[in-house]
């Protein structure tokens, strides 16, 4: 079972705080913890490696309020296969 650790910064704009806080709570996929400042500690609990990769490249970060996810560590060393297909990497702005 792939886990995530991730920082998910969210808005300074209270509105759009809560708003995402509310969509992250809703996820059952999700542990929450504590927030600080505008830093929230997010733990992903996901079936296959492939689900954790598109909710932490392309679901997280597209909830309104959210600014940005930063992932801390990444472990699936339970997985015993991997045989799965990765979403692509999105190319960074330069």
């Amino acid at each position: 079972m792939p886990i995530s650790a991730v920082v998910v910064t969210l808005s300074s704009q209270p509105e759009s705080r809560e708003a995402a806080l509310s969509i992250l709570r809703a996820d059952p996929r999700l542990t929450l913890g504590a927030l600080q400042r505008n830093q929230l500690p997010v733990v992903v609990d996901t079936e296959k490696i492939a689900d954790g990769v598109l909710i932490v490249r392309e679901e997280l970060p597209s909830i309104d309020g959210v600014e940005f996810v930063h992932v801390v560590s990444v472990d699936f060393s339970d997985v015993e296969d991997f045989d799965e297909k990765l979403p692509p990497r999105r190319r960074s702005r330069t």
